[in-house]
């Protein structure tokens, strides 16, 4: 029992808590609401997470002022409004899939981009790829030839290009979704409980399936979902290499895989590589020096195949008319209907740093032992899982925000802001855990409950007014444009 509780025996103490009128009554409460709270909340209430060593302590504050039936009429609201969230993302996500089998099996293209990659497909390899624009099929190679590749891949075992091309795409959608959600799970896993981890899971996994770009490529032979779910992989064996060392080499693997499947993810190899350093400098040095040699080794050899045209396809002629008003208007839109993704993630991360590194600073060691062997940033990230996931994603999402400028391209679309939706995923589920974990676990005072519950309350509540204000998706294609199609088909086969 708390020493402050079990003073109150002279003529001139008070009780802490006005309505509490005796020592007596004190003890009851605290020893009643202590067993109640085990039995009937999610959480633990007189326990908290020790973060990053994935186990309880106890702890010693005094019962909180809110009355019982307050606080369990707070967290019946904060079901409710966790289902409605969780409902709402789900009946979003499958309103956009609800028609992605006809739009993966429709025979002619669903956008423009499509026929130029059809025809890059059909023309890799062999002698006119990457080979002269002033000659029949007169077409530019904007991009490396990984994912052509790999549709080849499906058209040797009898798929049709384009069908193959968009079920790639729908596949890699998919394990994004699936690794963004593993990456909360595996950072969380020793600072919240299961049920808050299986929410921020949920909300991480649906989010990217709800944001517009993701939505209309993730159905089209596109290259950009094959090269983002590789940067994802890539990332993921990067937050496993942190504890060992071995998963440096499929990292590297899936990051020179990534740059070879669209040129620009060189964002998420930095984010990774940068933080590996300060953990394990000199195997992560051997490992980015051998990436680099995988990656050299086949750029000379397409540059020898092409004549050099390689990377004049995929540098000099892809680099078109620049406009920043078309720029600042494409990511101004983004972000107005995104708006409240953005800032969840932004507040995400810097509540989680925040949090990180106050208990850093206060948990700091006094010997001399620790600063003798490793920095204080070295043992900072080494404490927790969550620390590690947090550093990576963060400079991972700060270094893909310039990146969205290159959208001003004349040619470019909304499919260069799917990268950074992709990951701003991962701070919003994290936040979603840590929210739960809070207003589910231990209260400490009247008002840090009614702040925790309020600032949760205001999280679920913008995710769910965020899941009702979306742009639409794709729509069906229309039937007479199929018919037209057709037609053109067969007047060319025959004449």
């Amino acid at each position: 029992m708390p020493r402050r509780l079990s003073s109150l025996s002279g003529p001139h103490d008070t009780p802490p808590y006005p309505f509490m009128p005796s020592p007596t009554f004190v003890n009851s409460s605290w020893y009643a609401g202590k067993y109640l709270k085990q039995v009937l909340c999610m959480e633990s209430a007189f326990l908290r997470y020790s973060p990053g060593r994935g186990k309880t302590i106890p702890n010693d504050s005094e019962p909180p002022l809110l009355p019982r039936p307050i606080r369990d009429l707070f967290r019946m609201f904060l079901l409710v409004l966790i289902a409605l969230m969780l409902g709402g993302l789900t009946w979003r996500v499958a309103s956009y899939l609800s028609d992605v089998c006809q739009q993966v099996l429709f025979p002619f293209e669903l956008d423009y981009g499509e026929g130029i990659v059809w025809q890059q497909t059909v023309l890799i390899p062999s002698s006119m790829m990457y080979g002269r624009i002033d000659t029949f099929p007169f077409i530019v190679f904007e991009y490396p030839p990984l994912y052509h590749l790999a549709v080849r891949g499906l058209m040797m075992l009898g798929a049709d290009p384009l069908m193959g091309g968009r079920i790639i795409s729908v596949v890699c959608t998919f394990v994004i979704a699936a690794l963004g959600g593993w990456l909360v799970n595996y950072a969380m896993i020793g600072s919240a409980g299961r049920l808050a981890r299986l929410v921020g899971v949920g909300v991480a996994v649906l989010v990217p399936l709800t944001c517009y770009p993701v939505v209309i490529w993730l159905m089209l032979m596109r290259v950009d979902m094959l090269a983002v779910a590789l940067s994802v992989c890539g990332v993921v064996f990067a937050v496993m290499a942190a504890r060992r060392p071995l998963w440096l080499w499929p990292m590297v693997i899936s990051f020179v895989f990534a740059i070879y499947t669209k040129q620009t993810e060189i964002v998420a190899p930095v984010a990774a590589l940068v933080v590996l350093s300060v953990l394990n400098l000199r195997q992560t040095l051997l490992a980015a020096l051998a990436g680099l040699a995988m990656a050299v080794v086949p750029l000379l050899y397409l540059e020898w195949v092409t004549e050099g045209g390689f990377l004049r396809h995929i540098l000099l002629y892809n680099v078109g008319p620049f406009s920043l008003r078309r720029a600042f208007y494409i990511i101004a839109w983004m972000c107005d209907a995104h708006i409240v993704y953005l800032v969840v993630a932004v507040s995400g991360l810097l509540i989680i740093w925040c949090k990180e590194i106050r208990s850093f600073i206060s948990a700091a060691p006094s010997g001399p032992g620790v600063a003798g062997r490793q920095s204080d940033l070295q043992a900072f990230l080494c404490q927790s899982n969550l620390r590690i996931v947090l550093a990576i994603v963060s400079r991972w999402f700060v270094l893909s925000l310039p990146i969205q400028i290159t959208v001003g391209k004349f040619e470019a679309w909304v499919n260069y802001l799917i990268e950074m939706m992709c990951v701003w995923s991962i701070p919003i589920g994290m936040l979603v855990t840590l929210a739960l974990q809070r207003a589910f676990g231990t209260v400490r005072s009247n008002r840090a409950s009614l702040i925790v519950y309020g600032m949760t309350v205001i999280l679920m509540g913008s995710v769910l007014w965020q899941t009702a204000n979306l742009l639409p998706g794709r729509e069906l294609p229309d039937p007479a444009f199929a018919e037209a199609s057709e037609r053109l088909v067969q007047a060319i086969r025959s004449g």
